[in-house]
């Protein structure tokens, strides 16, 4: 109680002194509030005011990047479609233009054969028009001559009253084309209309059917085993 008293009265002795004191002590005190604590308080608002707005800008500009990226996503999409239907126009395309480069080649290749193969016909009908020349024939190459107009007769021999009337075949041995009972045929019914036409019923007639290898079908061996007039030889090239 002593102490309180003391204190009591030492405040009322010093109460000018006391409350001049509280007065500036509580100015300071309001002065470093507004000074110092409140723009810190005021910063760190604005901090976080702007981190609430950046983050708000960062959401919304992600939404919009979003949006812009699933727009492009669709366009390239379609584009990427569209490009697929056109590499598939262009390779059809290619394959058309494929297939007739290979036709037109074929025809080409196809036609450089058969000049190969005229040729090399033209060759042999010449090597057995040489034989019979050799053998003192008068040789008439009207396969050479006549072409496709030759009416099935390649040479025709005369001698005297000898008169031979002969086909040629320059076909390689065990080749796919053989020599059947139906070009035998063919050949003599083509050896008659000759005679017939030209006349020729005086002469000692021969018809020869020649090759450069045994390309003799077994209806064709039948053939010349049964006929009369036709004879057939082999004359290698």
């Amino acid at each position: 109680m002593e102490i309180i008293g003391n204190v009591l009265i030492f405040f009322n002795e010093n109460k000018v002194w006391i409350t001049t004191s509280m007065f500036w002590i509580l100015l300071i005190f309001l002065y470093w509030v507004v000074y110092y604590i409140f723009p810190k308080i005021d910063k760190k608002i604005k901090d976080k005011e702007k981190i609430i707005d950046e983050k708000e800008e960062t959401i919304s500009g992600a939404r919009e990047h979003y949006k812009s990226l699933l727009i492009e996503v669709k366009t390239l999409k379609v584009e990427n479609e569209s490009l697929k239907q056109r590499i598939s126009e262009l390779e059809e395309y290619e394959k058309k233009i494929k297939k007739l480069t290979f036709e037109e080649n074929r025809k080409e290749r196809y036609k450089k054969h058969l000049e190969n193969i005229k040729e090399k016909g033209k060759e042999y009908e010449e090597l057995v028009a040489g034989y019979f020349k050799i053998d003192g024939y008068e040789v008439d190459s009207n396969g050479i001559k006549n072409g496709k107009k030759d009416k099935g007769i390649d040479i025709v021999c005369k001698k005297d009253d000898e008169l031979i009337l002969i086909q040629c075949k320059n076909w390689k041995e065990g080749s796919k084309y053989k020599i059947n009972h139906e070009k035998l045929k063919a050949f003599v019914g083509c050896c008659t209309e000759y005679i017939n036409e030209h006349k020729l019923f005086d002469k000692n007639i021969k018809l020869k059917f020649i090759t450069s290898n045994y390309v003799l079908d077994e209806s064709g061996k039948k053939f010349l085993e049964e006929s009369k007039t036709l004879q057939y030889e082999i004359l290698k090239f």
